[in-house]
């Protein structure tokens, strides 16, 4: 596959700061531009130089947590014209994700951007339904539901006779708040998967016993005449 080659720039061994460059033949592909949670300034940022070598030609936001989003105006800083495509979902949670992380930053005294870079970046959001092919820029993409979290969203990626499926952050479990990721209803091949791995080797507890276990604190506390912050 000497026509595709994949470059992390964050998140690829850590959580925090996710960002991920396709560089195909017709052009190149990034992925989300995060932050990493409890950094301050350029320790929060993905490896963003390495665009200077590989300027992106469309960007896609798989969704809109801190990690995935975070550094975004800053991409856009650099790359005052990139098309960042995402759901609609997804560029509505955005909005108040970029508003916390200047509001955060700022009050660490190390604004990671401006109230103006972000209302800019906002402007390039081209909210996109799923199963929407695009090929504007050469290569193609089509975003699925991934699950995780409202919006979310897995890319297919084509470039030439090759074809890469993204998953970013998934989840195969339904929950009150969103559907399970999307799965065809029969084997598509594609060349190569990129999976987002964060609980890959970790046994978690199962969600229904998440729930109970969440439900009996806030019973308890209520009980306790305490109050329940849920944010």
């Amino acid at each position: 596959m000497s026509d595709l080659h994949f470059i992390g720039l964050g998140g690829t061994d850590e959580v925090g700061a996710s960002s991920y460059l396709y560089l195909l033949k017709e052009g190149n592909l990034l992925i989300d531009a995060g932050a990493r949670p409890g950094a301050v300034g350029e320790a929060a940022l993905p490896q963003l130089g390495v665009l200077g070598e590989h300027p992106p030609t469309a960007m896609i936001l798989t969704h809109a947590h801190l990690d995935h989003v975070g550094a975004l105006p800053v991409v856009i800083r650099r790359y005052p014209n990139l098309r960042i495509y995402c759901t609609e979902a997804t560029a509505r949670i955005a909005t108040l994700v970029l508003a916390d992380t200047l509001k955060v930053s700022t009050a660490q005294g190390a604004p990671l951007f401006s109230a103006g870079e972000m209302k800019r970046t906002l402007e390039r959001l081209r909210p996109l339904a799923y199963f929407t092919r695009v090929s504007d820029h050469g290569f193609a993409f089509t975003l699925y539901p991934s699950g995780h979290l409202l919006g979310a969203a897995s890319v297919l990626i084509e470039s030439g006779n090759r074809s890469v499926f993204h998953t970013g952050d998934v989840s195969n479990v339904a929950t009150p708040v969103v559907d399970a990721a999307w799965l065809p209803s029969a084997v598509t091949p594609v060349d190569a998967v990129v999976s987002e791995s964060t609980y890959g080797d970790t046994l978690l507890p199962a969600r229904k016993e998440q729930v109970r276990t969440f439900v009996a604190a806030i019973a308890e506390t209520l009980r306790g005449g305490g109050r329940v912050l849920i944010p």
